[in-house]
């Protein structure tokens, strides 16, 4: 080195690296990086006493205590940040949006009703992603761990888009693997995403049975997304897996048939043009008030039933304690079900509404009020696994009509065989599922991240 770079090593060495790069002047604090200053580990006087013992040292000191532009050293605290966990649950657990979670914590921590962090609406929205891609990696792991899945799905249109959820189930546990966005509502377009999905997921080894709606666009004879499904396992070296037809779609469809045959009043889209329909829509208020109430209904275990499909199986139970005693018995009057025509159980709903309220209906309605709460509810309320017993007594029930449609749809659709899986023959998975990604809809505008607040409504895996 030359004379004047070795002068300056001399300095800095002194100094503890303090002197300056192109003078004998000792650099501010304020143009040296936070991460290189020194902390204080000495007092203020310790560092007098072994400052006074240098010379040099000492100078250099004297030449700080007249510059104005020296900061004192401080210990530099690093910055600590919100845990968003807690945060991220209301997210994926109660449907909120990022800004409401941020404003649900800082109401609470401000409140003192809990010790909660209040981080801010971006912190939380990057530890919900953070989350969704921790889901993926372990939905990942059980897929390449467990191979017996039951594969469910089901769409809606949201936004004038057509939207596709995607769920396995197996018998212990449920996965809701992706929410797909389609170009149109076509099984070709459904299918080409679905498969997108399933490749990005590994999943196709895993999945030995398909439980969906009976729709035209699902079981399409040749260019349903069940047979281009199929293929696609061929395609890969793997078996075909089994298809059954979700059994709560096919009652649907067998009542729909057998009310038009006992009620041929023809019904259009989307609503249910029943005569009685539509004077129950009309006076249900009214026609409350004049049933003669009698005695009460037997109470019967409710296998978890909600809102319309709780109403149905009250009302199933009322029919048949009426009939057992002759007398009408209490009814507690609910919401009237969706009229819309893909909710066929609705009109079994309206079918015993029709019999209690509408006395002129009731010789009408009498042989099919008589077939819902008997065969059919007692396959509608079933654990839906297939057993012999209930397939004779659902076909003794049909065959009694005499109507053809219901025959067929009912021989055509339910698989009399058991299931490779344990694992209910309905697609009420898909159909919840679709109703977390309406609630997720109402609160996320963006597919991306759409897809991965469905994915973090898997709580537990």
């Amino acid at each position: 080195m030359s004379s004047e770079d070795k002068h300056l090593y001399e300095q800095q060495i002194e100094s503890k690296g303090t002197v300056g790069y192109t003078t004998s002047k000792l650099a501010p604090m304020s143009t040296i990086h936070p991460s290189k200053r020194r902390k204080l580990v000495q007092s203020s006087v310790e560092k007098t006493a072994v400052v006074a013992s240098d010379e040099s040292v000492q100078e250099t000191e004297g030449e700080i205590s007249h510059d104005d532009d020296f900061i004192p050293e401080v210990e530099v605290k690093r910055k600590k940040y919100q845990r968003t966990r807690s945060a991220a649950n209301l997210v994926t657990k109660y449907s909120l949006s990022t800004r409401q979670a941020s404003r649900v914590c800082t109401s609470l921590a401000d409140e003192g009703a809990a010790e909660l962090p209040t981080p801010s609406q971006s912190g939380i929205w990057k530890g919900v992603i953070k989350e969704g891609r921790r889901k993926i990696a372990e939905i990942k792991l059980i897929l390449q761990r467990e191979n017996d899945f039951c594969l469910h799905f089901d769409g809606k249109r949201l936004s004038s888009k057509e939207y596709e959820v995607v769920c396995l189930q197996s018998p212990s546990r449920k996965l809701n693997l992706g929410i797909i966005v389609c170009e149109s509502g076509s099984a070709e377009d459904i299918f080409s995403a679905m498969k997108k999905l399933l490749d990005d997921f590994d999943a196709w080894k895993s999945i030995k049975m398909i439980v969906c709606d009976t729709t035209a666009v699902n079981t399409g004879r040749r260019n349903g997304i069940i047979v281009r499904l199929n293929k696609e396992f061929e395609r890969k070296g793997l078996s075909r897996p089994q298809y059954v037809g979700c059994q709560h779609h096919i009652l649907d469809l067998i009542l729909r048939h057998l009310l038009d045959f006992c009620v041929p009043t023809p019904s259009k889209k989307p609503n249910i043009n029943y005569d009685f329909v539509d004077k129950i829509c009309s006076q249900y208020e009214n026609l409350q008030t004049k049933y003669t109430v009698g005695d009460e209904v037997p109470s019967c275990e409710n296998a978890g039933w909600r809102s319309d499909f709780k109403f149905l199986f009250e009302l199933c139970e009322a029919y048949k304690a009426y009939k057992k005693s002759g007398k009408f018995p209490k009814i507690k009057w609910r919401k009237l079900p969706s009229l819309h025509s893909a909710r066929w159980n609705s009109r079994a709903t309206f079918a015993l509404l029709a019999y209690f309220l509408l006395p002129e209906h009731r010789d009408q309605l009498s042989n099919i009020c008589n077939f819902i709460s008997t065969a059919w509810a007692s396959a509608w309320f079933s654990n839906q696994h297939f057993t012999e017993n209930a397939f004779k007594e659902l076909h003794s029930a049909i065959a009694k009509f005499g109507c053809q449609k219901s025959m067929k749809c009912f021989q055509t659709h339910w698989v009399k065989e058991l299931s490779i899986i344990d694992v209910p023959r309905s697609n009420i998975v898909a159909e919840r599922a679709v109703k977390i990604m309406e609630d997720i809809h109402s609160t996320c505008k963006s597919d991306k991240y759409r897809n991965i607040k469905f994915l973090n409504s898997n709580l537990q895996l």
